[in-house]
């Protein structure tokens, strides 16, 4: 007997109920029901309890380009208007708005009327999309229009859709950059018992050499100095134009807050300052109590300016990025590069997305696992519009997407052919729209430009079925923005691509797998970039092969990413405990396993998480999980590719 709606069986029995409840001779009536109606044996042969459906769309569609877009935005049309106004029009124009004093202080085209009003966020984000646009392939602008005409939106409307991805993160780099140009900085740092305790503490080579306590400070993914005595002082000196607060300071050792108010805290100006001018601050921190040896240390450092910055609302000073640096204590036997500069959560940041790849010696049966989480800007919206979305480009050619409501493209996908993708944004001002202030200084305008990741990503499901195709493809794109992609493919080969927009023709696409005697593929100490053992490789938000992916003066000096990005310190942390779950269940990973690293509180962004899904290449099988806050909190549903109808 075939299976009524679960929505018709509700019906039925609370029929009957009510029946039964309202017979005089209860036992009377329901032995009349029992006798004279087959209602309760359609019941019982028909309303089995069914699972709750997926709380996100699960959409096929077929033919040309224009069909499958048509198709997409009649199924899902009051979802695609949803998603426009609820993510554009109240989340991220507001958002976008907010960021024009800063860029307006520098970019002067943008204190021009038509900006004002509030238009300024709608018109960067059109401006961008018509630019994008020239580098999408035919293919999918007719998808898009089939997707407007099916939605009943405006075709420009959906093509701002499709593109503020890359225009808002473009844009982000820019005005995060300019903000920390106006904060305070970490400029150096002074350890004096470093000079004489007989020990090489920057790991140079060289032991108690002049000055050996007295470096500049740069971020690093590994720790700054070695061996350091337990109870030696770290002086820092911070720098601000507008005078750094002394009252904001705050040092973080081991999730203990040190500020101007604490003994082991001493904070005073670094020198005489000029007449009209603000001296740095020399912050000295001394343990309470000898730390223990061999022991790995970190410390957060935060400050803010003296400035009051009125726009954009509320009035607030300048916060610099939270620094973080490592050491280690005398009698750890490590180099600098052995230790990674994890730090730790204080719980003010986030996770950001990751991902990793699984195969052979690493997997319970050999078979390759792709994993991912992606995280950026969900704004309490885009959980409500996931989509997988199904393309049925051609007989034997078919692809599956993990995005949302009137995009063409997800950050996650996988073919037929067992080709699997995952994307990770990796902030970096080698971009479209820094280009532009390159090239036009202060006429410059912030024009996106280049081939939005989501198209990219189409690219290479649709057009390879093997790694080395599907990495070749997208290495050789003119991209729009930072990102890292990981591919894996039925067979089990796996590569990261990392990429940037290469403004100055320098750096370029990356590739590397997880064998360090691969070309590319090792650190300067011949470690693999991302990989624990021979069958395992991951992405985070920060670039390991691309770290100098823009140094260079243009009005200011740019730096490379691991200097002003506010994902690069979660990022390493986020990779290395990512990296340490791998290595202890090495070997024993199926797709249950997989999905508890995706589900581990330390690495799951629960502000902004909005698609998890499992790959199973060879099996071209998926599991997804979407449409709650964090994602990974949700089910993971599973689907066959070949029979998702």
């Amino acid at each position: 007997m075939a299976q009524l709606p679960r929505w018709m069986c509700c019906v039925i029995e609370d029929l009957c109920l009510r029946a039964w409840l309202l017979t005089p001779s209860r036992q009377i009536g329901l032995r009349a029901i029992l006798t004279n109606s087959a209602v309760l044996l359609v019941i019982s042969g028909a309303c089995s309890r069914a699972e709750p459906p997926p709380p996100y769309d699960v959409v096929v569609v077929s033919g040309t380009p224009y069909q499958r877009g048509l198709q997409h935005g009649q199924h899902l049309q009051a979802k695609i208007r949803s998603f426009y106004t609820r993510m554009l029009s109240t989340s991220l124009l507001p958002y976008l708005n907010r960021q024009q004093h800063d860029i307006q202080a520098v970019l002067q085209v943008y204190k021009g009327a038509e900006y004002g009003n509030g238009q300024f966020s709608n018109l960067l984000l059109r401006e961008s999309a018509r630019e994008l646009a020239k580098s999408i392939p035919q293919t999918y602008l007719d998808e898009m229009h089939g997707v407007a005409d099916g939605s009943g939106m405006a075709y420009e409307d959906i093509l701002v859709l499709n593109t503020f991805l890359d225009t808002t993160l473009g844009a982000r780099s820019i005005t995060y950059f300019l903000q920390q140009v106006g904060a305070p900085a970490l400029v150096s740092m002074r350890i004096p018992a470093c000079d004489s305790d007989g020990r090489d503490n920057d790991d140079d080579g060289l032991t108690d050499e002049p000055h050996e306590g007295t470096l500049d400070y740069a971020a690093s993914p590994t720790a700054t100095l070695v061996e350091l005595p337990v109870d030696a002082s770290l002086t820092l000196q911070l720098s601000d134009s507008d005078g750094v607060d002394p009252a904001k300071v705050r040092i973080l050792v081991d999730n203990i807050v040190y500020d101007q108010n604490s003994p082991n805290l001493q904070i005073a100006p670094w020198s005489t300052a000029a007449p009209g001018e603000h001296a740095d601050l020399r912050v000295t921190w001394t343990p309470p109590v000898p730390l223990q040896k061999g022991k790995t240390i970190s410390m957060i450092i935060e400050a803010s300016d003296l400035a009051i910055a009125a726009e954009p609302p509320p009035a607030h000073a300048h916060a610099m990025r939270p620094e973080q640096l490592t050491w280690t204590t005398q009698d750890s036997a490590l180099h600098r590069w052995q230790v990674v500069n994890r730090g730790f959560w204080d719980g003010t940041t986030q996770p950001p997305a990751h991902g990793f790849a699984l195969r052979g010696t690493a997997t319970a049966d050999g078979n390759p696992l792709l994993a991912h989480h992606f995280s950026l800007l969900d704004a309490g919206v885009a959980h409500d519009h996931v989509v997988v979305l199904v393309q049925d480009l051609a007989p034997g050619k078919r692809v599956v997407t993990i995005g949302w409501a009137g995009l063409v493209y997800g950050m996650e996908g996988m073919n037929q052919d067992g080709l699997a993708i995952a994307i990770d944004h990796s902030d970096t001002l080698n971009n479209p729209l820094v280009d532009n202030v390159r090239r036009n200084v202060l006429k410059a305008k912030l024009l996106s430009g280049g081939v939005p990741v989501g198209f990219a990503l189409r690219q290479a499901l649709d057009g390879a079925s093997t790694v080395a195709a599907g990495a070749d493809l997208l290495a050789g794109l003119k991209h729009s923005f930072g990102w890292n992609f990981l591919l894996v493919d039925a067979t089990g080969a796996m590569r990261v691509l990392e990429v940037d927009s290469n403004i100055l023709g320098t750096t370029g696409a990356r590739q590397y797998g997880p064998d360090p005697s691969e070309p590319g593929a090792a650190d300067a100490y011949g470690r693999a970039l991302a990989s624990v053992g021979a069958d395992d490789l991951q992405i985070g938000a920060h670039f390991r092969a691309l770290t100098n992916d823009l140094n260079v003066t243009i009005l200011y000096d740019i730096r490379p990413q691991r200097f002003w990005s506010s994902y690069y310190f979660p990022s390493v942390r986020t990779g290395d405990a990512m990296a340490a779950e791998i290595a202890s269940h090495y070997g024993k990973f199926a797709v249950d396993s997989a999905i508890a690293l995706l589900r581990r509180p330390d690495l799951v962004d629960r502000n902004d998480s909005m698609t998890a899904v499992v790959f199973e290449p060879a099996k071209r099988r998926l599991h997804t999980a979407a449409g709650t806050v964090p994602a990974t909190d949700g089910n993971f549903d599973t689907y066959s590719l070949m029979e998702m109808k």
